[in-house]
């Protein structure tokens, strides 16, 4: 089943920076790694176009996001006075890595909670027209705040990126049954090949765990749901 590589609290101070970029090295299989203005990009196309990116933010704060050419995307977390940044790395068989990260402060648990939290997917998807195959990135927000939560796709066809709204942390539990849909983005005509996002579930609330659905198994990651045979 889904194998956790790391869950940690980290300094979300820049002294923290060198230790984060060390534990993305060896989380997974990157196709480059770059060192860009304010930090660190793990690239995950061969063209280098996308990936995880980690800002140093000197005297400010350290966290990860994303980065699509030059520009950064959705960082985890508030940018205010939050002293610590926590990061699970979960990955499932050999295609598959979600990173759920958040910065809290210091009283807060150290460890990622499911339904507060900023995911970056890896995974494989699927072109709808070409049935062409690769590894895309997707950004999901796991919070209850107001204004909802975002999706955000990277594949190759991705000329520009485009933000797709998404159900708020513990929305539509309690229910009688599990649906579960392909992750999707607008902006792209790939979807998701094994990993999921739930429209309701049968549990109280959003959580890590391995579990079953249709008799399959699967790791669930809050709203999100790999297929893990």
């Amino acid at each position: 089943m889904g194998t956790i590589v790391i869950d940690k609290a980290y300094s979300s101070s820049h002294s923290a920076y060198e230790t984060i970029v060390a534990d993305m090295t060896d989380a997974w299989n990157w196709t480059a790694v770059e060192t860009v203005t304010n930090g660190t990009k793990f690239c995950i196309d061969e063209d280098r176009r996308f990936g995880i990116y980690v800002y140093n933010g000197n005297s400010n704060y350290t966290s990860i996001g994303i980065m699509f050419g030059t520009t950064s995307y959705h960082i985890a977390g508030p940018s205010g006075t939050a002293n610590k940044l926590v990061i699970k790395f979960e990955k499932i068989g050999t295609d598959t890595m979600i990173i759920s990260a958040y910065r809290v402060n210091s009283s807060d648990s150290p460890y990622v909670a499911a339904n507060l939290c900023d995911k970056y997917i890896i995974c494989k998807a699927v072109n709808t027209l070409t049935e062409d195959e690769e590894t895309v990135l997707v950004y999901i927000g796991s919070s209850s705040t107001s204004g909802g939560n975002k999706s955000m796709m990277f594949a190759s066809d991705v000329m520009q990126s485009v933000d797709v709204m998404v159900q708020n942390a513990n929305a539509n539990i309690n229910a009688k049954n599990t649906n579960l849909i392909p992750l999707y983005n607008t902006a792209s005509a790939f979807i998701t090949k094994d990993v999921y996002m739930s429209l309701c579930e049968n549990v109280s609330s959003w959580y890590f765990g391995n579990v079953f659905v249709n008799d399959k198994p699967y790791r669930m990651s809050g709203s999100v749901f790999v297929l893990d045979e």
